[in-house]
This record gives C-alpha cells, sequence and structure tokens, in this order.
C-alpha cells in the first residue's frame, strides 16, 4: 500500500514538473514571438523616411506617399510604403495623392487613375488634375482650364466652373470665377460674394483683398477688418504692415490703426528694427514706434553693417550707429561697405580703410583702395600696386602694374587690378612688372620669379609658364619648377580614369617626346620621335621609323616592329606594315590582319576600314558589318 502510495505521488510531481517546464518553454517562445513582432512592426521615424527619400506625406489610412523625385531627377517617381517603412506599393508613378477611403489617385503614363491599397487600379479618372485633400473629405479637379471638387465616392460635388481654386480649410474654400474672388461652402454656396481682383489668401485668417483698385483685409468671414481704402497694402511683419494713402506712407496694425502716420514719400520695410525713410527729399531711419532714430535730415543713408549706417550731408560722409549716435564724422568724400571690420574712405582725394569706431588703420594716401582676398586690400600709388593686410602692414610693396588674386588663363585678356580668378584665388597671387610675369603667395613672398612672358592655368596644382620660346611647370605644392620644355601638353584618358583611379600622363617634347606625371615629374625620359597621349594604359611612341606601344612605367609593352601605330581604343590598335593596315591587341596579337588600305580606330563596336577603294565597317572579328555591298 505504502509503496503503491509512493509510485502515485512521484508520478504527481513528475506530471507537475514536466507541464511547469512546458509553460516555461511556451512562455519563452511567446516573449520572443512578440519581441520578433515589436522588432518588425516598429513605426518608421520621419527621419529616417527624410533620409531614404526627397518627398513624402503624411500617413493616411496608414499608408503615406514618398517620392526620389528631386530638383536634380526630374524621372523620379512615387509609391508608398506603411508605417513600418516598407514600400507596399513601388514608385511607379508621376504623382501620387494621399489614400482618402481606400483608393489613392495617381498619375501612371499621363493618366489620372484611382489605386487600392494593393496597387491594383480600381478607377479611371478623366481630368487633367487631380488632388486630394482627406483632411476635408473632397478632391479637386481640373479639365481644360476650370476646375471644380468631387466628394470622396469620385462624384462631382461641385461642378467644374472656376478660373481658380484655393484648397477647403474649415468647409470653405476661395474659388475665382469670371476675374472675381469669392468664398464658396462644400455644396457650392457662396458664403463671400465675388467682388475681388486679387487676394492673398493667409491662414492667420486675415486676407489682404483688392477691390476697384484699393486694397484692404478682411477676415474668414468677409467682415472689413482694414478698410479698402489703401492704394498699396502690404503684408504683416511682427504686426505691422506698410500702407500708402494720400500719396503718402504709413503702417498700420492688425486693427486698422495708425501706428506710424502717413507722412513719408516713401519707406522701405524694415530691416531688424529699422526702416529707411524718405521726406521732402531727406533720408533718415524711423523705429517700430515711429521714432526718429536717425533724423530724416540726410542726402542719403545707407546701410554698411549690422549697426552702421553711412550717412550723407552736404556732399560729406560719415557713420551713425543704430541708436543715431555719430561714430564716423561726416568729414569724408567716400566711405564703402566694411570688410573684415573695415571700410575703404576718401578724404582730400586720396583713399585708406578706417575700422567701425572712426580710427584711420590704414593711412589715407592712396590714389585708390580695392578689397581683394580675404583680409587683405590692394593699394595704388603713381600708377603702381600692393598689398596691405587689415592691421595697415604693407605685404607687398607698391611697385607692380598689375596684381591679380589667382591664376587665370591668358593673362593679358584681364583688364582690371582687382579681377578675381578662380583657380587658387586664396593662396596664389599673380604679379606683373615691366610685362614681365611671376607669382606670390599670399604672404607677399615670391615664389615663381617675375622673369615670364605668359602664364596659365594648366592643371591641378600645375602652373604653366611661358619664356624665351620655352614652357615651364610650377607644382603649387612643392614649390618647384620643371625643366624647360618646347611643348607641354595635357591628356586626361577617360577610359583609364574610370578604371585606375584618375592616372593621368603629360606629354612633353624638346625635339624628342616624353612624359611627365600629375606631379610634374620626368617618368618618361625624352627619347621618342614623337608619341601619341596615353590611351587604355598604353602610349605609341615611335622611334627611328619604328612604332612601338610603352606602358605607364615607360617600359616597351610591344615592340616598335611596325611601320605605324595609332592609340589603342576597345582593346585594339591600329597597325600598319608594307603598306597596309590592321588591328593588334594589347598582346600584340594580330587580331585582324594588315589588308587595309586605310583603318580608323574602333568606336562603339565598329571601325571604318577602306579596301580596294571600297569604305565599309567592320566588328572586333574582322567581319563586315556595315555598307558591305
Amino acid at each position: 500500500m505504502e509503496k503503491h502510495l509512493l509510485f502515485i505521488l512521484i508520478s504527481i510531481f513528475y506530471f507537475l514538473f514536466i507541464n511547469a517546464v512546458q509553460a516555461q518553454e511556451s512562455t519563452k517562445k511567446d516573449s520572443l514571438q512578440k519581441a520578433t513582432t515589436k522588432e518588425t512592426t516598429e513605426p518608421i521615424l520621419p527621419q529616417e523616411i527624410n533620409a531614404k527619400y526627397s518627398r513624402s506625406s503624411c500617413f493616411k489610412e496608414g499608408l503615406a506617399a514618398v517620392s526620389d523625385r528631386t530638383a536634380m531627377n526630374h524621372k523620379g517617381k512615387y509609391g508608398f510604403i506603411d508605417t513600418t517603412g516598407k514600400e507596399v506599393i513601388p514608385l511607379i508613378y508621376e504623382y501620387a495623392n494621399p489614400f482618402i477611403e481606400g483608393i489613392a489617385i495617381v498619375k501612371h503614363n499621363g493618366k489620372n487613375i484611382g489605386i487600392n491599397r494593393k496597387g491594383e487600379t480600381v478607377l479611371q479618372l478623366d481630368y487633367d488634375e487631380v488632388y486630394s485633400q482627406p483632411e476635408e473629405s473632397i478632391i479637386m479637379v481640373a479639365k481644360d482650364g476650370l476646375r471644380g471638387f468631387l466628394n470622396t465616392k469620385f462624384e462631382v460635388q461641385i461642378p467644374l466652373i472656376y478660373d481658380k481654386v484655393l484648397q477647403f480649410r474649415n468647409d470653405k474654400a476661395w474659388v475665382k470665377k469670371d476675374g472675381l474672388w469669392g468664398c464658396i461652402d462644400k455644396q457650392g454656396r457662396v458664403l463671400i460674394p465675388y467682388q475681388y481682383t486679387d487676394l492673398e489668401y493667409s491662414y492667420d485668417l486675415l486676407h489682404l483683398v483688392k477691390k476697384n483698385g484699393k486694397y484692404g483685409y478682411i477676415n474668414d468671414l468677409g467682415q472689413e477688418i482694414i478698410p479698402l481704402i489703401y492704394y498699396y497694402l502690404g503684408s504683416f511683419d511682427k504686426g505691422m504692415a506698410l500702407a500708402k494713402k494720400d500719396g503718402k506712407y504709413g503702417f498700420l496694425n492688425q486693427k486698422g490703426e495708425t501706428v506710424i502716420p502717413f507722412i513719408y514719400n516713401k519707406i522701405d520695410s524694415f530691416r531688424g528694427e529699422l526702416a529707411k525713410v524718405e521726406k521732402d527729399d531727406k533720408y533718415g531711419f524711423i523705429g517700430r514706434k515711429g521714432k526718429e532714430i536717425i533724423a530724416v535730415i540726410y542726402e542719403s543713408v545707407y546701410k554698411v553693417g549690422n549697426s552702421l549706417v553711412r550717412v550723407q550731408k552736404d556732399g560729406q560722409y560719415g557713420l551713425i550707429d543704430s541708436k543715431g549716435k555719430v561714430v564716423v564724422p561726416i568729414s569724408y568724400e567716400a566711405i564703402q561697405s566694411f570688410s573684415y571690420g573695415i571700410a575703404s574712405a576718401k578724404k582730400n582725394g586720396k583713399w585708406g580703410f578706417i575700422n567701425q569706431e572712426g580710427k584711420e588703420v590704414i593711412p589715407i594716401i592712396y590714389d585708390a583702395t580695392f578689397p581683394f582676398v580675404n583680409d587683405l586690400f590692394l593699394v595704388k600709388k603713381d600708377s603702381k600696386y600692393g598689398l596691405v593686410n587689415k592691421k595697415g602692414i604693407l605685404i607687398l610693396p607698391i611697385q607692380y602694374d598689375e596684381i591679380h588674386s589667382g591664376i587665370k588663363d591668358n593673362m593679358e585678356r584681364l583688364y582690371y587690378p582687382y579681377h578675381f580668378p578662380s583657380k587658387f584665388k586664396y593662396d596664389l597671387f599673380t604679379l606683373k612688372k615691366d610685362n614681365k610675369y611671376g607669382i606670390c603667395n599670399k604672404n607677399g613672398k615670391i615664389v615663381v620669379p617675375i622673369t615670364y612672358e605668359k602664364i596659365d592655368c594648366f592643371y591641378e596644382d600645375l602652373i604653366k609658364l611661358w619664356k624665351n620660346n620655352k614652357w615651364v611647370l610650377f607644382n603649387k605644392n612643392k614649390g618647384k619648377l620643371t625643366k624647360s620644355y618646347t611643348s607641354i601638353e595635357r591628356y586626361i584618358d577617360k577610359n583609364n580614369s574610370r578604371k585606375h583611379g584618375q592616372k593621368k600622363f603629360i606629354r612633353v617634347q624638346n625635339q624628342k617626346y616624353g612624359f611627365l606625371n600629375r606631379e610634374g615629374e620626368e617618368v618618361v625620359h625624352l627619347e621618342y620621335d614623337y608619341a601619341y597621349s596615353f590611351r587604355e594604359d598604353f602610349a605609341a611612341v615611335c622611334k627611328s621609323d619604328k612604332w612601338g606601344f610603352i606602358n605607364e612605367q615607360g617600359k616597351v609593352a610591344i615592340p616598335l616592329q611596325y611601320d605605324y601605330a595609332h592609340v589603342f581604343s576597345e582593346g585594339l590598335a591600329v597597325v600598319e606594315k608594307a603598306g597596309k593596315y590592321g588591328f593588334i591587341n594589347t598582346s600584340n596579337e594580330l587580331v585582324i590582319p594588315t589588308i587595309y588600305d586605310i583603318a580608323y580606330a574602333f568606336q562603339r563596336g565598329g571601325a571604318r576600314v577602306k579596301q580596294n577603294n571600297r569604305t565599309f565597317y567592320i566588328n572586333s572579328k574582322g567581319e563586315c558589318v556595315k555598307n558591305c555591298d
């Protein structure tokens, strides 16, 4: 009996233990499944959408329209993603509207159609334009220049009788009919009569309108908040709008109250807290409360800095700050705008520079001054030019006929000493003296002596200079000049560049031909009677009337055994033997025999050849493919 009871107890314990283990395993599986489900259904973040797509709409009915269309890629298409970011409808449409009651209107192959959530076409729409407004449960459509609205069943709700329509907002939409604007509801009933020739709608519920040639503001109910009595009325900025009445300008608030009286002949818009005004041919600045901060007594006023105004009185110029305080006496014949904290100023016929406190930081002793590069300034005296920095220190003496920022091709085309070529603009300056050219750096150090007759940009960090019928190259980074050559020609092999990462070679000549690399260093000695530029890793060269090919290391890759050879193109090169032409590959295998009277390089899979006075085209196997008859 005891043994039987013990057996029963052990059996019960075992059964409970097994159930507990199974329950635990089941709980783990459920937790893992929930975690996995959470991971795959977690909503996509707006920044993730913006990172992947150029355009996107808000989610409607769980889907958002997205596009890869950009200003540079007009062929981009539209499609739809779900809330996890999965593309559930592919990007194949020219345009896509949000979903509205299970259907989205899209443009496909120039036609407006309706698709369901599976991307299946369920509707054809014969309209030129369709724009959905899901939040207002209405759809704007246009056809033959007229506009109207459909309901969510895509039935005409408001006939297409309007020239222009704006979106519905709060069950109202502004529409234009027969040249006049009015407001309607969703049944097409007129809420505000058609009477305004111009409308500038605002989401602030105050709308600028024009009627009978005059402007005013109305609210959403059509009530005149600011009466239509003004010949000009601007937009509100910080609660103020510029207006014109009876030939004078002033400012109104949003209640239509005059906050700055109508006494000025002209008022510019506020820039910050100041606005330029004109009254009786005199100028000044007013603040937002109408107070004259800078008295309206000057012949001209002009902002030249964040807080400074240049004023003119009795033909003289000075500077006044934004509080009306004179900081530079009105005693100069001219004051230019500020750059790096200083401005060019003229007094007694001479030019110099002053700072914002009116101190002369560069003496007013020059015939002319010009902003140059960064904090450097060009100065002229007795028809010669030099350079000073903003502290007034002369970094280049006043002895040059011309000084140019940067290097430019054909310097004789530059006519002004302050011309700004783009190449090396901030690093190197071109100097001209006694009809010779040289180069200095931004610290005024001469890096190329002023002995050259021509100076040109050449390639990347190389500058080409001409003297005594020879060219040299100056390496900007290394500060070195190459040897002299009678000819220097740059050639970039596009095929080479794509395959080998911008390998480039420069062909040079001094009776014999050779090559320089992109640094201006000689990599192929001048030993050839003639050489073509590199193409597809090889250059055709000639020595003692025999032609072959060298590789990029300058080694002979194909022996000089041909009477003539041309560049490689599409893996094949024209060669001549005994007056006949054929083609070899880069292994010097004759793949098309030398049987032609004339042969040209391969282009787009074909080469033009001539044989027995007949011209035709062959492929890379030597088979005729065009003009074979």
